[in-house]
């Protein structure tokens, strides 16, 4: 690679990785919320910590990097043009076509990564942020039950509780009623209960103390149980307090080979997936090839102007993505369609500005056709012989003109 390569994948890095922080930190604000209501309540190690923080960023990343490059070329090729320093290098002999070079080689390995990132990180991030969050949430789940309220969240149970209190361990005042599978109705009151949270079976180990047990079954109706007790053990299931949950992982956690495989069935949402990651990670060369041009042509505002074009881009690109993935999932248009219709018109746009970036400021087709407007004007009345002169017909048009500039003088 030669020297002024390397200057500028210097230039566009450092330029790149300060927009890939920052928009990081703005997708990150929303998930570090999640992440705050899941592990304020509860007593988290840092390592747990830790790994739900590794787990929001794949996701990000595959948004980001593509911006990343966006600014990057922007703002480093703005800076050079600024300079004079692309002038210079016109100047030597380097065309501006030079760029495509270190620009490319950015823009490709910014793919590469992506691509590690849809296709393999993303989903895995996602299975294992579930599988976290559903531990927390089970030892959560002793604090999310309110007290004076009937709550019906846990399978086949209603819970009520008088008081709670401030450490959700010690309950006052129990109310539980459900149904077996024998069909046995079953109401059990306590005046108290110390709560276990049990995270690998996804349960609640009530403690009861001074309490009664009332059984009823439709079956035998003349048949009714009531017994009482000064300590009981009851377990209470909880994997239904947050939302049953199948096996199976969402869309975005799923492997290739499942979305492949529910691509084979039909399943239009896998479809979608699918284009979705392998589009993501080249929109880093359809950016690439509009911030060249628009880079590389001399503009007023340095930096600021440099992220406001980005955000404007940024802002279009990706509302024409989820315009188009809306159509996807709606059947509206086919899955490719709906998904690569945003990177095909970013890159077109940037094709078509491709030709600018050669003319030198000022050179554009408006201009020069002015100009030749103007020198064919100064030819016409300069050619013209003047009224009681003779002809010069050995003279030239250039002689003319120098003549005529020596008498006005």
């Amino acid at each position: 690679m030669r020297l002024i390569d390397r200057y500028i994948c210097r230039q566009i890095f450092s330029h790149a990785l300060l927009g890939i922080v920052i928009f990081t930190f703005v997708f990150f604000v929303p998930q570090l919320v999640r992440l705050m209501d899941l592990v304020v309540r509860h007593t988290a190690s840092w390592s747990t910590l830790g790994l739900l923080f590794l787990c929001t960023q794949p996701a990000i990343l595959s948004f980001t990097l593509p911006i990343g490059v966006l600014i990057g070329v922007l703002i480093a090729l703005g800076r050079m043009s600024a300079d004079s320093e692309l002038i210079a290098m016109s100047a030597v002999g380097m065309g501006r076509r030079r760029l495509l070079v270190p620009v490319g080689i950015l823009a490709g390995g910014a793919t590469l990564l992506t691509f590690s990132m849809t296709l393999w990180l993303g989903p895995l991030s996602v299975r294992t942020y579930r599988v976290l969050e559903d531990r927390l949430r089970t030892g959560q789940a002793s604090i999310e039950v309110m007290p004076r309220v009937f709550d019906e969240r846990f399978p086949n149970l209603v819970l009520y509780v008088n008081n709670i209190e401030a450490a959700a361990t010690r309950w006052h005042g129990i109310f539980l009623a459900g149904t077996d599978s024998a069909g046995v109705s079953r109401l059990t009151v306590a005046e108290q209960a110390i709560v276990i949270a049990d995270r690998e079976e996804g349960k609640l180990e009530l403690h009861l103390r001074n309490g009664t047990v009332h059984e009823f079954s439709a079956r035998e109706p003349d048949h009714y149980s009531l017994s009482s007790f000064a300590e009981r053990d009851l377990p209470v299931e909880i994997r239904g307090l947050t939302g049953q949950r199948t096996g199976e992982p969402s869309i975005p956690g799923r492997s290739m080979s499942a979305l492949l495989q529910q691509r084979r069935q039909g399943l239009r949402e896998a479809s979608v997936e699918l284009q979705r990651r392998f589009a993501f990670p080249l929109a880093c060369i359809a950016f690439a090839l509009v911030a060249m041009p628009m880079g590389a042509r001399p503009r007023r505002g340095g930096r600021a102007a440099g992220f406001l074009i980005t955000l404007l881009l940024v802002c279009g690109y990706y509302l024409m993505f989820t315009f188009g993935v809306g159509l996807a999932r709606d059947g509206a248009v086919p899955a490719w369609a709906g998904v690569w219709w945003a990177n095909a018109a970013t890159a077109a746009f940037g094709l078509v500005l491709f030709p600018r970036m050669e003319r030198m400021p000022g050179s554009s087709r408006l201009s020069m056709a002015l100009v030749s407007v103007a020198e064919w004007k100064v030819w016409h009345v300069f050619s013209r012989p003047q009224p009681g002169a003779e002809p010069d017909r050995g003279v030239s048009v250039t002689n003319r003109i120098k003549a005529r500039t020596r008498q006005g003088r």
